[in-house]
């Protein structure tokens, strides 16, 4: 909320333009312009900074009131779209939190579709409103917005435009299935700050703990656990066959990629590494 100045006499604030940013880094990163308001909002304004409706969401921050105000005033469907999700940043207290995760679902869709970005830039919003749908417990309806995504993405491909196909749902997904509706999951976290967490470190708030925290860094934990026993098996598996080269490639040509070990799998890439190596060697040899 500190980006958006507000004039001390009358409680107006500054609304913010984000719509000449394109790229994902500057329409949420902290450089922000500020237009001057057009002659035609300068006499507007008087009477929307005295609408009960705009003093009253000043208990919801400063950009749920830049959102109104923005709405009143016509402003660009990305920008108050931006202004809704921001909103939702700055909120503490867990009940106002989920009424502006509420007012973002809600709200957000037509906007994103109103909006003139791209369309792999509005898939990537509606992530957005995926994590917001998961942090209200509204899985099934998460679920359905990915699959949107995801086929999106799929017809795109089809099609040869190749720059639409960013979009990975992956860990949404399983953070979904995992029924994890807290404000910050593991399963979205950077590794870095998912050892943290997992390791007790003190964490700043609106950041708290929570039963489903200790259930994520437990499965966390395991995963890792049963990671690492794998790789000791295929490593110690990789081990015996280079005892064995001609059984290694004999087992290479029988043994389809997706039907092969671990180990395996290491080994006939190796062997395939070394045939690539000699072959290349022999061209040159050729050239000369």
């Amino acid at each position: 909320d500190t980006q958006l100045p507000v004039c001390p006499a009358d409680g107006l604030i500054l609304l913010p333009d984000f719509s000449p940013t394109l790229s994902e880094e500057q329409a949420m990163g902290d450089t922000l312009t500020y237009p001057r308001y057009t002659k035609a909002e300068l006499a507007k304004l008087p009477a929307l900074i005295a609408d009960p409706a705009y003093a009253a969401l000043k208990a919801d921050g400063r950009y749920a009131q830049a959102h109104w105000l923005a709405t009143q005033l016509g402003r660009p469907a990305f920008d108050r779209f931006t202004m809704l999700q921001r909103a939702t940043w700055g909120a503490v207290d867990p009940a106002l939190r989920r009424k502006l995760v509420e007012r973002l679902v809600s709200d957000g869709p037509a906007l994103i579709d109103a909006s003139i970005r791209p369309a792999p830039y509005k898939r990537y919003l509606r992530f957005y409103l995926v994590n917001g749908l998961r942090e209200l417990g509204r899985f099934d309806d998460a679920v359905a917005l990915l699959d949107s995504i995801d086929r999106e993405a799929e017809a795109a491909l089809a099609k040869d435009v190749i720059e639409d196909a960013e979009v990975s749902t992956g860990e949404m997904r399983a953070v979904i299935a995992a029924k994890d509706m807290d404000r910050f999951p593991v399963g979205l976290m950077p590794s870095k700050w998912a050892n943290a967490v997992c390791t007790g470190e003190d964490m700043p708030p609106p950041y708290t703990r929570t039963a489903t925290t200790k259930a994520a860094c437990a499965a966390r934990e395991a995963e890792r656990n049963r990671s690492a026993r794998e790789d000791e098996e295929a490593f110690a598996e990789l081990d015996r066959w280079r005892k064995d080269v001609d059984g290694l490639d004999k087992a290479c040509a029988a043994t389809p990629e997706d039907k092969r070990s671990k180990g395996l799998q290491m080994g006939c890439e190796s062997r395939q590494s070394r045939r690539d190596e000699a072959a290349a060697v022999e061209m040159v040899k050729d050239g000369d």
